[in-house]
């Protein structure tokens, strides 16, 4: 075997019975010269020992070109200048040089796992912008109110931000938020799948919305939150986030699980992207060498994997920065809080209704720095009955959007500790997490069995949750399987949260916790998780440790 390089392909020259080797490698056949030819080097550079001397210096100088492509996906500091708010906040060494990967390269995947702060880079980017004027942010119903607060406690440019749906959708200067539903009509005209329009109108919402983006010709940038939801080009929701992506400067698509079962997912995110060349140019190409592609009776079979090793240096190389928490561990603190803002349905609100003025008259909540105290210490008495009667009621509320929220936790891969404290919640949550094999403590569950619920959860794999009642699950367990806590409601004692928190914190914790505080917006239960992290954030100060 010889192997040469022309300027534009590398040439391989090969017998008949060697020629498994470079079809093995991906090289294409040309049957007038009778020779295979790749312009891919990451192929070439495995049969380097059959070309002559300057060809292996061009070898050498394309591993130090990927060595230092890899380095930079991993970036963990940058000394880059990026503007920040001045309300005290900065940002990690890691995000700063996050950042700085975002800014140099137009089309990202920002692949880091899950808690190290993604909104926060990108952020940081818009910051560093220079006169950002249209930015679309596509994100799962439930993080919608998050993305937000968040960038309103961090965006310097005086930018208006707007939450949208598929009714309400309008894209003018600013930011615009949108959930991922909007875009699932079909817009495919003469399609037997078309989406008809409602009332008689022209076109369908989906239709309304990218006729309303193609009408602003330029998103400065777009954000895709959780991108794996695109993983599936033949959904309409895909197809109308590509038929969007013609008009877009930026693209950023965010995701802690880029993959979550297998190579084949990841071809949507490198084809929006526009990096489909350098992965084999087709869909069929790269499942021959990543997807382990092979035809079966019924079809192509893309379900496998292969090249795994290549397929990473490739995604690095051109367009991923990925950072695990172990990774950028020095730079987070022992336990994070984050307040997760959702709306609740209108059905709900109306029950609601009837206790605005009860809601009105408990004033400010009880603001005593003592974590034994309940924050409702102090209100007339009459309004305890109430006060639970709308704690249930917002409890219920929050099932489906915490749900959401907490199952792109659990489909990344990791695990999580979930808190509530009403039966009927508790219960809700054990059913609709039922695929996740939960575990569950509350006070119906005997002590003699609660123990091995706990064993479960820390020793089985397919054990992904364990669901728990504060007043019997917050003391003694080590749940160190997981840092991420949820509590989709909430306990009136911050001694007791604290306690809760502290369950995945504990001896033998590899990971600084996450505590996720699932707020219903313009309810009590959003004052309730306000006034609890501030007392919590005074108890940490006071009794600050590294691990319990």
């Amino acid at each position: 075997m010889k192997l040469s390089y022309n300027g534009k392909y590398f040439i391989l020259d090969c017998t008949y019975s060697e020629r498994h080797v470079p079809k093995e490698l991906g090289f294409s056949f040309d049957p007038k010269s009778s020779k295979w030819y790749t312009k891919d080097p990451m192929k070439a550079i495995k049969l380097r020992s059959h070309g002559d001397e300057e060809l292996s210096q061009k070898f050498k100088q394309y591993k130090r070109y990927l060595r230092r492509k890899v380095d930079e996906s991993k970036i963990l500091s940058s000394d880059i200048e990026i503007p920040k708010p001045d309300n005290g906040k900065d940002y990690f060494p890691f995000q700063r040089g996050g950042i700085k990967f975002l800014y140099e390269n137009k089309n990202v995947l920002l692949g880091d796992q899950q808690g190290t702060g993604k909104t926060i880079q990108v952020a940081g980017l818009i910051n560093l912008l220079d006169d950002p004027k249209k930015i679309l942010i596509i994100c799962p119903n439930s993080l919608k109110m998050n993305w937000e607060r968040e960038l309103k406690e961090w965006i310097i440019h005086d930018l208006p931000i707007r939450i949208c749906d598929t009714i309400n959708f309008s894209m003018g200067d600013g930011i615009t938020i949108v959930n991922y539903e909007a875009f699932r009509n079909n817009t495919t005209r003469g399609s037997k799948n078309y989406t008809k329009p409602k009332h008689g109108g022209k076109y369908n919402n989906t239709e309304l919305i990218l006729r309303e983006i193609k009408k602003n010709k330029t998103v400065d940038l777009l954000v895709l939150d959780e991108s794996h939801n695109i993983k599936n080009y033949q959904a309409n929701t895909t197809r109308n986030i590509f038929k969007l992506s013609k008009w877009v400067d930026r693209k950023i698509l965010m995701s802690g699980s880029p993959m979550l079962n297998r190579p084949e997912e990841l071809w949507t995110t490198i084809k929006l992207l526009g990096y489909k060349d350098e992965f084999g140019g087709t869909k069929k190409n790269f499942g021959y060498r990543y997807c382990d592609l092979h035809e079966t009776r019924w079809g192509w079979d893309y379900r496998g994997s292969s090249n795994l090793k290549e397929l990473q240096i490739k995604l690095r190389t051109n367009f991923m920065i990925r950072r695990t928490r172990k990774q950028v561990l020095k730079d987070l603190p022992s336990k994070s809080r984050k307040s997760v803002t959702v709306e609740i349905s209108n059905a709900y609100k109306k029950h609601l209704d009837g206790y605005d003025k009860i809601v009105a008259d408990l004033g400010k909540l009880s603001n005593k720095h003592d974590p034994e105290n309940s924050i409702f210490s102090g209100i007339n008495p009459k309004y305890i009955g109430d006060i639970a009667e709308i704690r249930q009621i917002v409890g219920q509320a929050k099932i489906i959007p915490t749900y959401e929220y907490t199952k792109e936790i659990l489909d990344s891969g990791e695990k999580v500790v979930l808190f509530a404290q009403y039966h009927r919640v508790l219960d809700s949550y054990k059913e609709k997490f039922k695929k996740y094999n939960p575990a569950f403590i509350s006070g119906k569950v005997k002590n003699e069995l609660r123990q091995a619920e706990v064993d479960r959860f820390q020793e089985d794999d397919d054990c992904r949750i364990i669901i728990l009642q504060f007043d019997v699950g917050s003391v003694g367990y080590n749940l160190t399987e997981s840092f991420n806590v949820v509590f989709a409601e909430l306990h009136d004692v911050p001694l007791i949260m604290n306690q809760a928190e502290d369950r995945c914190n504990r001896i033998g914790s590899v990971n600084p916790s996450v505590n996720h505080y699932i707020l219903a917006h313009g309810t009590l239960d959003a004052r309730m998780g306000k006034r609890i992290i501030e007392k919590q954030e005074v108890f940490d100060k006071a009794l600050e440790t590294d691990r319990l």
